[in-house]
């Protein structure tokens, strides 16, 4: 596990390189289950007025889906960041 990182631990960290709406508020990582993981997340507002963080995981390079379980790819949500986005 990279960089001091426990188990079931992360850190997100604000994204000074954002020149484009699309991309990521805050950037990170995080290890899940042994699996080191890219995080990213943007500020959105509910329908209801509230602001919340939308969260995507990326697994690192070399750990794909070969060194995850079914559960896993399953918890860790789409690969894409676009599935993220508000419409």
């Amino acid at each position: 596990m990279g960089h001091g990182q426990r188990n079931n631990d992360g850190a997100l960290f604000k994204n000074d390189r954002k020149t484009q709406d699309n991309h990521p508020d805050y950037t990170g990582s995080a290890v899940i289950d042994g699996v080191e993981y890219w995080v990213s997340a943007r500020v959105k507002t509910s329908q209801a007025g509230k602001k919340y963080f939308g969260m995507a995981y990326k697994p690192k390079e070399g750990q794909g889906a070969a060194a995850r379980s079914a559960p896993e790819a399953q918890r860790r949500g789409s690969d894409s960041y676009d599935d993220f986005l508000p419409d």
